[in-house]
């Protein structure tokens, strides 16, 4: 929420010392919320084209079909849109349908979907860091320390804080 104001906010008029610093701060931080929001929006799309074509090709081919398959689609780029967790969300959404037509597509879809979540991490890393100018060790590291130290929680707000230290630090022109 707090990105999303940062994001669209205004400046007003001329201000002391103080309040310019913490509005350049409020800049950098708006600039690396839309950035990764922008990484997040073609990751979903990524993801949930890989999904379609699971869906309505792979799993076919395997005669098998799942029921709500246009639903899962958009679920798949909805829940997408929430790094990580809309992933995780939807794999069990997907798990679940599949188990309601057989054990064998339950598994088909949960060996797909855990392929998918653990390239994603690097496709996440990838694009994040092309639009954030981050290589993609940095943003991994980032993402597993934070995973460690905070959980899902900083897993998912990882890329999100290290664009905004990494936009102060350049300004400073410490990196």
């Amino acid at each position: 929420l707090i990105g999303a104001l940062a994001a669209v906010r205004t400046v007003g008029a001329r201000r002391g010392t103080l309040a310019q610093a913490l509005v350049l701060r409020v800049a950098y931080f708006g600039d690396a919320f839309r950035q990764i929001v922008a990484a997040q929006f073609w990751i979903a799309a990524f993801n949930t084209a890989l999904t379609a074509l699971f869906l309505l090709l792979v799993l076919p081919l395997w005669d098998l079909r799942l029921p709500y398959t246009p639903a899962l689609i958009t679920l798949t780029f909805v829940a997408g849109l929430v790094p990580i967790v809309g992933n995780l969300l939807c794999n069990v959404v997907i798990t679940l349908v599949g188990l309601s037509v057989s054990p064998m597509a339950a598994l088909g879809c949960l060996a797909f979907l855990i392929l998918i979540h653990k390239a994603e991490y690097v496709i996440n890393a990838k694009v994040v860091g092309q639009r954030t100018h981050m290589g993609v060790w940095e943003l991994l590291s980032v993402m597993f320390v934070a995973e460690a130290v905070f959980g899902p929680a900083g897993l998912v707000a990882a890329p999100l804080f290290y664009a905004y230290l990494k936009k102060e630090l350049e300004a400073a022109r410490l990196v």
